[in-house]
């Protein structure tokens, strides 16, 4: 079986993390995983809090750096690829993004003015699939599940409670696919969560196949949390 961790924030791109690329690589590579999916937050954040400024080439340029030193970092060793953590301008709510590619993200200049169904779409119509993350947490609004692709049924961060229990029957409730992750920021968040596969996942098209089937298990701290694979 393949391990692959899919809700990572790195330092200094997400302001949340303390960890750099590097040494998350490492406490990923410590953890037997195969690939990793760094989403860092795509966010005002990036552009007030970082930048203090509205470039939106800037702000890509700067959103691409831990990925590419997470890329350095892993070479050989295990496979990483670009997804984010979405967030517009009109509530605090996030969205996992996966199937991201650096050319679609220069092209994407105003994608945070866009409402979730706006955003949602447009990003699907470039091949994307996107998933509210931790959608019950605190401050957090539940929106129409025709929107997305699904929610994240388990996010196990360690300084929030996610709600997942209630994430699930959601997901239950309309049919919803789901993602897993840790939410890591830094190598206190490391406990081993995940999804598992019998094929290593290597590319986006590999890993939105996989996403799209739920053709996996999910693990958290050595639970089995969901059972996908090959059901």
């Amino acid at each position: 079986m393949f391990k692959t961790e899919l809700h990572i924030h790195t330092a200094p791109v997400s302001n949340c993390a303390k960890t750099t690329a590097e040494a998350m690589v490492e406490d990923y590579a410590k953890n037997g995983y195969s690939t990793i999916v760094i989403t860092n937050h795509f966010s005002p954040t990036l552009f007030k809090h970082v930048l203090k400024g509205t470039d939106h080439k800037a702000a890509v340029d700067l959103f691409l750096t831990d990925y590419h030193r997470a890329q350095d970092a892993a070479r050989g060793r295990m496979n990483v690829l670009l997804g984010m953590e979405y967030r517009n301008i009109y509530n605090m709510n996030d969205y996992l993004v996966y199937g991201v590619t650096e050319k679609f993200l220069y092209d994407a200049e105003g994608i945070l003015n866009l409402t979730i169904k706006e955003a949602a779409q447009f990003m699907r119509d470039n091949g994307m699939l996107v998933y509210q993350a931790h959608p019950f947490r605190n401050t957090m609004e539940i929106v129409k599940p025709d929107y997305l692709d699904g929610i994240e049924g388990g996010n196990f961060c360690t300084t929030h409670d996610s709600r997942n229990d209630i994430a699930r029957m959601w997901a239950d409730k309309f049919s919803m696919n789901m993602v897993f992750g840790s939410d890591y920021h830094s190598e206190k968040y490391m406990r081993g969560a995940g999804i598992l596969t019998d094929s290593e996942i290597k590319t986006n098209a590999e890993l939105l196949e996989i996403l799209k089937t739920m053709n996996f298990d999910a693990v958290d701290n050595g639970v089995t949390v969901f059972e996908g694979r090959n059901k």
